[in-house]
């Protein structure tokens, strides 16, 4: 799957498309959750120690394992790279832009105002203020003469809603023009709607299950971060890009349940 066809599915609607959380920094184990098969991968550049080489590592990393399961099974579609910023800062946005990723995320989106810079920094003049650069990862060293005419298509532009503020104005947000997806973070919007830690809490539940029925009444796709146990619920409001888990959060169930097996063995 390349990210074309990420964002035609997700334009669509109609199948809902699974990923999951890369938060450990690191290039094996970006490729090592790539080859599982999920749709789509977010490489967190928000909450993690990540940097920008170690970023284009893990790119190369998701790529290298698309085309080992690719010489395995040729119909295999592939897992797209999502990369999260820390923040909708235009230099931030450039230099992940550079490096090619298959979409990207930007946290903290209240209003359409916020979602009309974000689509500026991604586009290149007169249409946005997105800096030129010609040896770049994105255009394959300078060899994809074609990347800045049709840079818009390469990749999917994923705001997040984490506040109350931000759920009011779904529907401004949805009609700014480049913006492919909405992405609720439940754990931000429970802190900012006053039920600190509190991310299935059933008011949060019901009001981003709300929001995303809305988002997609508004034409757009809707996603969102939840437990395993919760997709169907979300799924069932309209979600169409579910990231259901964290690698990290899988290592730490892991190693805490294999401790504690072993401490009882005695």
């Amino acid at each position: 799957m390349k990210s074309q066809s990420l964002k035609q599915a997700l334009a669509a609607g109609t199948t809902p498309q699974y990923g999951i959380f890369c938060s450990i920094a690191s290039y094996h184990t970006a490729e090592a959750v790539a080859g599982a098969g999920f749709a789509f991968v977010i490489l967190d550049g928000e909450h993690t120690p990540v940097d920008l080489p170690l970023l284009h590592t893990q790119l190369m990393a998701v790529a290298a394992a698309n085309n080992a399961a690719r010489s395995s099974a040729p119909a295999h579609e592939s897992t797209a790279a999502i990369v999260r910023v820390h923040s909708n800062d235009a230099v931030a946005i450039k230099h992940v832009l550079d490096l090619g990723p298959d979409g990207i995320m930007i946290p903290m989106i209240d209003t359409p105002e916020q979602a009309r810079a974000a689509v500026r920094h991604t586009r290149y003049p007169p249409a946005g203020s997105r800096g030129m650069a010609g040896l770049t990862r994105a255009t394959n060293y300078s060899r994809d003469k074609s990347y800045a005419a049709n840079a818009p298509d390469r990749f999917c532009l994923v705001l997040q809603i984490e506040t109350p503020q931000g759920l009011a104005n779904v529907e401004e947000i949805c009609a700014v023009e480049g913006v492919d997806a909405l992405f609720f973070g439940p754990s931000d919007y429970s802190a900012n709607s006053g039920r600190l830690g509190q991310p299935t809490h059933p008011d949060v539940m019901s009001e981003l299950e709300e929001g995303i029925r809305r988002v997609r009444r508004a034409g757009c796709a809707a996603g969102i971060l939840c437990r395993e146990a919760d997709v169907p619920r979300f799924v069932a409001a309209g979600a169409n890009i579910v990231a259901a888990g964290l690698d990290l959060a899988i290592l730490v169930s892991g190693a805490d349940g294999l401790a504690s097996r072993l401490k009882h063995r005695g």
